[in-house]
C-alpha cells in the first residue's frame, strides 16, 4: 500500500467495520493498493450488505412456506412464488368448505 490506510479508514465506515477482526498484518491483502479504489471497495461492500438481506429474506419465506430451498433466486420471484401458493391454498379451503369435489367442476 502507498499509503497511510489508518487515516483514510475512518471515512469509510463499511470498510473499517469489515476489517476490523482482521490483524494490521493482512490488511494489505484485503485492502485496494491506492487510496482511489476505497471508495468502490465501500461502495461494493454496501451492495453485498444489501443483497445478504435480501437473500436472506427469500430464504425464510422459502423456509416459511415450504417452496424448494434457492438460497440465489431474486427475492421479488420468491415474494411471486408466495402469492401464487397463497391464492392455491386458499382456493383449495374454499372448496373444502363448500364440500366441493374437482370432478364436478369439470
Amino acid at each position: 500500500m502507498d499509503y497511510d490506510i489508518e487515516k483514510y479508514l475512518p471515512h469509510y465506515p463499511n470498510l473499517q467495520g469489515m476489517m476490523e477482526n482482521v490483524p494490521k498484518q493482512l490488511w494489505n491483502i484485503f485492502l485496494p493498493s491506492s487510496v482511489g479504489g476505497l471508495p468502490d471497495m465501500e461502495a461494493n461492500v454496501m451492495l453485498f450488505k444489501k443483497r445478504a438481506r435480501e437473500r436472506e429474506q427469500a430464504m425464510a419465506l422459502q423456509k416459511l412456506c415450504g417452496l424448494p430451498f434457492r438460497p440465489n433466486e431474486q427475492l421479488n420471484i420468491t415474494e411471486a412464488k408466495v402469492r401464487i401458493q397463497g391464492l392455491k391454498q386458499r382456493e383449495l379451503y374454499r372448496r373444502f368448505r363448500n364440500n366441493e369435489d374437482e370432478e364436478e367442476e369439470n
